[in-house]
């Protein structure tokens, strides 16, 4: 503490410089704050699915059309092959829709995501209130986030209430949390597959059609994703795809497949660009982009604390007579490097806080700037990572201004000084 104090006291002796110091280190670290919170944003997309690695979306590319690319919106029938393969797996369609909500007479449109009851094991869903199996399994069952609650029925407190959809009356069966922002499964408004919303010949016709993509399917399985992916790809090569190909077209393939399936990972959903820009993807994330950006904000920290220890080294060579008395009066290289790092350590520290506070302040500007919601990164574990770094870097920063004091020749700066 008497370093500190000591250090505090000698800071503020050159306002101008320290505060030249203080600034530029404080902004250093809110880019690299912002920089860091896109950082880990980006990769803790889907990490509220407990083995998330388990769980695939089925992919397809039609090769017989200009420009072939990688969808995960998938023709449903693919569901009953994957049921049917008999490898160990959870199958769930994922039919998001328009529909519309009757509010007192006032027709609404609201988007309703359809589902398999597997899907709760599947993406470990968990019901606040209410029973969400039963939700998705009777044909009067929705379930609905505490958001889509509060603005559909304005009460988040909605379990057992009912609503008007497409003309048929729905009960509230289950209230969930509200969807993480970095998730790929986004929804408001569950149902089942097998709800009144629709006709037995209408979910019939999605389920088993081979030419639609009304949305995804997942599958969870300990099997091997290849064997899979082998079985899906033996049936669809099998498919009545070949009205929808032109002689030309076929010509064209030679020896390659008309329609190509994949499985892609839960774990790599985000940063698969291969499904970028196409069907009902959403936002999905460039690993080298966001890798970059992490990359830049640590060379504008690193850029920050550079100039700080630049700055700290003339200083140090302007307290010459200072170290050469403590040399004097018995202090020890140890000493001298402790005081010096801990003035560092301060200083750091300090500049961390107002960095934090910076980043806080431009949180709404980086997130339009960067087209992501990062909000939900400043938490205190993170304000408290953030402050501990500030003090790592005062630390290693203030170490080689603490070598140079060593070796100051006492007897000649003393006597230059007399």
């Amino acid at each position: 503490m008497k370093n500190f104090r000591l250090g505090w006291r000698l800071l503020l002796r050159q306002p101008f410089n320290t505060a030249v110091e203080l600034f530029g280190l404080a902004a250093g670290f809110a880019v690299c704050f912002l920089l860091t919170a896109f950082l880990y944003y980006s990769f803790s997309y889907d990490r509220d699915v407990p083995q998330r690695e388990r769980v695939f979306v089925i992919k397809h590319r039609l090769n017989f059309i200009p420009q072939p690319q990688w969808m995960e919106y998938t023709p449903f029938a693919l569901r009953e092959v994957a049921l049917r393969s008999g490898l160990p797996l959870q199958a769930s369609v994922w039919w998001p829709s328009k529909a519309q909500l009757n509010q007192n007479g006032a027709l609404r449109e609201i988007d309703i995501t359809a589902v398999d009851p597997a899907f709760e094991q599947i993406a470990a869903l968990r019901a606040l209130q209410g029973d969400l199996r039963q939700a998705l399994a009777t044909p009067d069952g929705l379930a609905l986030t505490q958001q889509a609650a509060l603005q559909l029925l304005g009460t988040s407190k909605a379990l057992g209430r009912t609503v008007v959809i497409n003309q048929q009356v729905l009960q509230v069966r289950a209230i969930l949390p509200d969807r993480p922002s970095a998730s790929t499964m986004q929804f408001g408004a569950l149902v089942g597959i097998g709800s009144t919303l629709w006709s037995e010949k209408e979910r019939q016709q999605v389920l088993s059609n081979w030419m639609g993509i009304a949305g995804r399917i997942y599958v969870k399985t300990d099997a091997s994703p290849q064997a899979l992916q082998k079985t899906l790809q033996d049936v669809v090569d099998k498919a009545p795809w070949d009205n929808l190909a032109t002689p030309e077209m076929k010509a064209a393939l030679a020896a390659r497949k008309m329609v190509d399936i994949g499985l892609g990972p839960l774990s790599e959903a985000y940063f698969d660009r291969t499904v970028a820009n196409t069907m009902g993807a959403g936002p999905r994330g460039d690993m080298r982009m966001v890798l970059a950006l992490g990359l830049a904000g640590l060379l504008i920290l690193l850029l920050a604390v550079v100039n700080h220890i630049n700055l700290a080294t003339v200083r140090t060579f302007g307290r010459q007579r200072e170290i050469a008395m403590r040399r004097v009066l018995g202090a020890s290289t140890r000493q001298l490097l402790v005081q010096f790092m801990a003035e560092a350590m301060l200083l750091s520290t300090t500049a961390a806080a107002l960095g934090l506070l910076l980043a806080w302040l431009l949180l709404p500007l980086a997130s339009e700037l960067l087209q992501r919601p990062l909000d939900g990164v400043f938490t205190p574990f993170a304000a408290g990572a953030g402050l501990l770094f500030g003090a790592v870097v005062g630390a290693l920063s203030g170490w080689y201004p603490g070598w140079l004091a060593r070796g100051v020749d006492m007897r000649a700066t003393l006597a230059q000084r007399s």
